[in-house]
């Protein structure tokens, strides 16, 4: 089979660095199971790529949802439907442009997969003049999606959505790209590091975190430094940072910004806990995040807000807080951190044979061929 991979977001920008690694690791995947896959993709707000080549550029309006409907229309122009058994297309928000790719792509014979990444989403979008026409207009688009789409994969459970069969995925990790952090790093009898790697909104949940930092600090028998790395919404982001001024905890929380790279290697080598999402609840429930299998990935223990299908809360090396708006005890988290005396590799042997992409793709594959 010959298949195609459309993600029409800035793939350059601080806020897409988590989300081009997973796209990354799906293609990588399907790749194995494929004769070819193609990548049409973003660099920038405006230009349109192909496997590298520029393929049109898009300059009318600002809004990403307007021009991916523009985007759209052009791609019917330029694809050569022909070529490919599947088309999978990462999700932003429905739109008419699409709409109409979708139509010519299954009258030419081509199975169309949509990757909702989050569902439902529109709970995320605010309540401007501005998005509520795109939520009419996703509304209009969506209930007719199931006249063209060939099936959903999503990583909550239900089995329809949008009146088409799901395929349910988890989020994985190209494992090839992670590597396992510094075995003698991060180990200091008298400190902790903690590190949160996001692309930071506010179903993160850090600041459960910082409130119980502020909390702690009144009993504390250990040096805490909270490193958050990432961009993201600016205003999560502020209130984060007026919540640690607020706290006196400048010394404490440390905001990074967007690391990759070596920069970010040297973070993790140096971390001795990490934090995934805390506070899933907030954005309705029916996510996967991809950060907990990253990190365990990268031999780290990890305190959690939420039941995740590939890493059970009850395994040792997960630490799960309530799933409310509570502070929680860190002397209980950094007790359970010391005496699991945690071992790297053996957090990494289990992502490694539990949390790779390959186990994920291979049941879009398999439902294609059906």
């Amino acid at each position: 089979m010959n298949g195609l991979y459309i993600s029409l977001s800035d793939m350059n920008s601080d806020i897409s660095k988590g989300a081009k690694r997973k796209i990354e690791g799906q293609i990588k995947s399907l790749k194995k199971f494929s004769n070819e896959v193609d990548w049409i993709y973003k660099e920038g707000i405006s230009t349109t790529y192909c496997n590298g080549k520029k393929m049109f550029e898009t300059k009318a309006g600002n809004s990403q949802t307007v021009k991916s409907n523009i985007d759209f229309i052009k791609l019917s122009k330029n694809i050569d439907f022909k070529k490919y058994d599947y088309i999978y297309i990462r999700y932003i928000i429905a739109n008419l442009g699409m709409l109409s790719f979708l139509k010519k792509a299954k009258d030419n014979g081509v199975k169309i997969i949509i990757e909702i990444p989050t569902y439902p989403y529109l709970e995320e979008l605010d309540d401007s003049l501005k998005m509520k026409t795109f939520k009419f207009l996703d509304n209009k688009v969506t209930n007719r999606l199931y006249k063209y789409v060939y099936r959903i994969a999503c990583t909550n459970k239900d089995d329809k959505i949008f009146n088409i069969d799901t395929i349910q995925i988890d989020n994985g990790v190209d494992l090839d790209n992670v590597s396992i952090k510094d075995v003698n790093s991060g180990e200091n009898e008298n400190s902790i590091n903690i590190i949160g790697v996001a692309s930071i909104d506010r179903w993160h949940g850090y600041d459960r975190f910082i409130k119980s930092m502020n909390n702690y600090k009144n009993n504390s028998k250990l040096a805490v430094k909270f490193f958050i790395v990432g961009g993201g919404n600016l205003k999560v982001i502020d209130y984060l940072k007026n919540l640690v001024k607020d706290y006196k905890l400048e010394d404490n929380v440390i905001f990074t910004g967007a690391k990759d790279g070596e920069d970010l290697e040297n973070l993790y080598n140096n971390m001795d806990i990490a934090v995934s999402s805390l506070a899933l609840f907030r954005a309705g429930g029916g996510h996967n995040p991809i950060k907990t299998k990253e990190y365990i990935a990268k031999g780290l223990p990890v305190i959690t807000g939420y039941d995740d299908t590939l890493v059970p809360s009850d395994l040792d090396f997960i630490y799960k807080v309530n799933e409310d708006e509570s502070i929680f005890d860190l002397n209980d988290i950094f007790t359970w951190y010391k005496e699991g005396n945690f071992d790297v590799k053996v957090i990494r042997d289990f992502a490694e044979k539990n949390v790779s992409w390959n186990q994920q793709m291979k049941k879009v594959i398999d439902e294609l061929k059906e």
